[in-house]
């Protein structure tokens, strides 16, 4: 049994790479940007690719290599139904609606006419988003006409380019958590090239804009990740008087803090949409139901080694070691634990 994984060392990639060790699977590393990615894809029996929502590279590639491997027969992760809504907003909201799961409302506007006669009738405060961007970077309270017909003023002109300076500012508060702030600030200008060298070609957001209604009330969310038959759970806390929870690092990884409502509501959505991989963010609103924010393939796997265990689809719980990048592969495989 041979695995395609590219060389890297980003996101899941190093635990494939020693999960297969473990359970004795040959990797193939490959330059997965060359002309000859798909040949080398070809020979083996599987593909796993962490690819990266922030890449030019990435997005150009990702979806096309990964559809064209699953047409060839190739076991892939993540395949197509997985990610092709990755870092995509606007298309979780098509998706959403399609499959009924659960989730907040939103509005999407292709005309700017149409996107300022709603603003003048709708209640606020929303949350206007770009379709791209993790770590509740590019999120914006919006509280009123004026800030939404600004918002839409500037969605169909000049729009956003890519955000490097959030995502510097999110990894400077982590590190400043964990006692490395100044290790982080004096290689601050070293991560800023890198951004904007990985930036640079990202198209840039106009020509739409996106609102999601604002749920009041939640001081965290919820966190669900679902792998197939197996669902862990973190509680995020809110960041210090913000309402935004992605990204803050203040998390709670006991069992106790979750509901078992919210993980039967995941295994269901994850279902439905049928990812292989689903990491979806839960709030609640004033009726106490969860609703789903987003959801993404990708995500930090060292965040849930904490966890006290994990769930099954048929809600046992299971007092073990998370295991989540030997569980992509096992699953891949089909291999039993």
């Amino acid at each position: 049994m041979k695995v395609a994984i590219p060389d890297s060392s980003a996101g899941f990639t190093s635990g494939w790479i020693d999960a297969c060790k473990k359970l004795g699977i040959t990797v193939v590393r490959f330059d997965v940007y060359a002309p000859s990615a798909m040949a080398n894809i070809l020979k083996c029996d599987a593909f796993m690719w962490h690819w990266h929502h922030a890449s030019t590279k990435d997005w150009l590639l990702a979806r096309q290599l990964i559809m064209s491997a699953e047409m060839a027969g190739i076991r892939v992760f993540p395949n197509i139904n997985t990610c092709w809504h990755f870092d995509d907003k606007v298309g979780q909201k098509y998706m959403f609606e399609a499959v009924n799961v659960p989730a907040v409302k939103s509005w999407v506007f292709y005309e700017k006419e149409s996107a300022i006669k709603w603003a003048r009738i709708t209640k606020y405060p929303l949350v206007f988003k770009l379709r791209s961007g993790a770590g509740a970077i590019n999120v914006r309270l919006i509280h009123d006409l004026r800030q939404a017909s600004a918002m839409i003023r500037k969605m169909f002109g000049a729009g956003f380019s890519a955000s490097i300076f959030s995502d510097l500012t999110t990894a400077i508060r982590r590190k400043k958590r964990s006692g490395q702030l100044w290790q982080k600030l004096l290689h601050a200008p070293s991560i800023i090239m890198a951004k904007l060298a990985q930036r640079k070609n990202l198209p840039r957001q106009n020509g739409y804009v996106y609102f999601q209604e604002f749920v009041p009330g939640n001081a965290y969310d919820t966190r669900i990740v679902v792998i197939g038959d197996r669902a862990v759970g973190i509680r995020r806390y809110c960041r210090p008087n913000d309402f935004r929870a992605s990204g803050s690092g203040e998390i709670s990884y006991a069992k106790s803090d979750i509901s078992e409502e919210v993980v039967k509501i995941a295994f269901e959505s994850a279902r439905k949409i049928c990812a292989q991989c689903a990491a979806f963010d839960f709030v609640q609103n004033e009726r106490g139901e969860y609703l789903i924010v987003e959801v993404s393939y990708g995500f930090t796997v060292d965040a849930y080694a904490k966890c006290e265990g994990f769930w099954t689809s048929d809600m046992k719980w299971h007092n073990k070691p998370i295991e989540i990048c030997e569980w992509m592969v096992r699953d891949l495989l089909n291999m039993a634990e």
